[in-house]
């Protein structure tokens, strides 16, 4: 009897450690397949936006090397706002604009701008140095006469500023056309890169 309990007992022993194996086995091969799931899942789910440059590659397209000068195409002295996808330049000399509008005026200089309304920049009208009244102004003729039209063309309108004393000049800012009209080249692609507009071409 005591040598049956002690094959029987070792038998036990056997048993036990392959379970542990067994048991360890499948723990093994249950986190390949749990890590497995996860790499898919990761692969399958959305990523994220594509950067400029992975787009470039992608699309192949050839960075052209110079710096694209926004005053140049919006008509200097204005500049291109990118953030508002415009030309702007500010009127705060409303004097000169007086001046420009009755060039060809008999009254008495200097012409100056006086407004009837402080708060209302479209009140304003211009006077002579005698106190008679010249009239009225018109900003967007003076922005397109002082700012060159490029492309030809292009015009700029004038709109006051709320609750400041300044006109802007403004047109919408065409960042393929900046590209263009700086190469001299068609068939063009445009980025904003890190607040720089950055012209390519198709390879």
């Amino acid at each position: 009897m005591k040598l049956l309990a002690k094959v029987f007992a070792k038998f036990i022993r056997r048993i036990d450690a392959i379970a542990v194996r067994v048991s360890l086995a499948v723990v093994i091969v249950a986190i390949i397949v749990d890590a497995g799931i996860v790499v898919g899942l990761v692969y399958l789910l959305p990523q994220p936006s594509s950067t400029v440059s992975k787009s470039v590659r992608k699309l192949g397209l050839k960075r052209l090397p110079e710096a694209v000068d926004l005053g140049v195409y919006c008509g200097e002295p204005a500049s291109g706002n990118l953030t508002k996808g415009q030309c702007q330049w500010e009127i705060t000399d409303f004097d000169k604009v007086c001046e420009f509008q009755y060039s060809a005026s008999p009254l008495p200089r200097p012409i100056h701008m006086s407004f009837s309304d402080s708060s209302n920049l479209s009140s304003g009208q211009c006077y002579a140095s005698n106190g008679q009244v010249a009239g009225g102004v018109q900003m967007s003729d003076y922005c397109n006469v002082v700012l060159p039209k490029r492309p030809a063309g292009s015009t700029y309108e004038a709109a006051p500023v709320a609750n400041t004393k300044r006109w802007i000049c403004e047109r919408k800012l065409d960042i393929v056309a900046v590209c263009v009209s700086t190469f001299q080249l068609s068939n063009l692609e445009a980025r904003i890169d890190k607040g720089k507009v950055v012209c390519y071409a198709h390879r």
